[in-house]
């Protein structure tokens, strides 16, 4: 996607408030504008074809639709749009987001996934964005909701509006990588209930930082589904390499 003027100029406010490091290097990005060195530019793994048509793994086999963990899974979202695979490197650039305070990746994640999928996702439909909730306990420990953050600036990219609190955690999942699926989705099936926030019509753009096993992102796709949206499609920043597992 092109980005406008207006949008731009609104980046470069945003700079000011929240100096950019680069999401790879993590040192100061020193071209002005930019979200990234343009020594790192080439360095993340990003999601190329042929790629699963479900969680958006990369693939190895060009003859193949789907990995082999999504052969044959039906889901309540359509299908994921990874930017990145889960490896060393999005690891640490997602680490530092989350739990070191560098907001400001976001700016990135969401400036390349929206030029990677923003076309495609406009044109399934997609009228809204939404996020996967944080527990209130890690927010309040990080000082904010890193999906949230990476699905607003997404919004603002794809001139779609933010709908908030439609999904609210009740439960903790810490321990989410500790268990198979079927614990897994046993286990977030109480972890999400729908939110207070005014559900708005049309397809579903539902964000969150890493996609697992996709799990979260359908228990929180059922919620929407059952709250009335016909379609959901849903964007992460990373997913794990062939096969969607991490």
């Amino acid at each position: 996607m092109i980005l406008s003027p207006f949008v731009r100029l609104g980046e470069r406010a945003l700079d000011l408030l929240y100096p950019p490091r680069c999401p790879v290097c993590h040192e100061p990005v020193g071209e002005a504008g930019a979200r990234i060195c343009a020594a790192c530019s080439e360095v993340p793994a990003y999601i190329r074809d042929p790629y699963c048509l479900l969680c958006g793994a990369q693939l190895s086999d060009r003859g193949r639709e789907r990995c082999t963990v999504c052969e044959g899974r039906e889901t309540y979202f359509l299908r994921n749009f990874p930017l990145m695979s889960y490896d060393q490197t999005a690891r640490e650039s997602v680490a530092q987001f989350k739990f070191h305070g560098r907001r400001e990746y976001a700016l990135w994640y969401a400036q390349a996934w929206t030029e990677t999928w923003g076309d495609a996702v406009l044109s399934r439909g997609a009228a809204f964005v939404t996020s996967v909730p944080a527990h209130p306990k890690k927010k309040r420990e990080r000082g904010y909701d890193q999906a949230e953050v990476f699905a607003r600036e997404t919004a603002r990219l794809l001139h779609l509006p933010y709908a908030p609190h439609l999904l609210v955690r009740r439960g903790s999942s810490a321990q989410q990588k500790t268990l198979g699926r079927a614990a897994r989705r046993e286990n977030l099936r109480s972890a999400f209930a729908a939110g207070p926030g005014r559900m708005p019509e049309g397809t579903a753009l539902l964000l969150d930082d890493v996609y697992t096993t996709g799990e979260t992102l359908d228990a929180c796709s059922r919620i929407l589904a059952e709250r009335g949206a016909p379609q959901i499609l849903t964007g992460t920043v990373c997913v794990g390499q062939d096969g969607g597992g991490i």
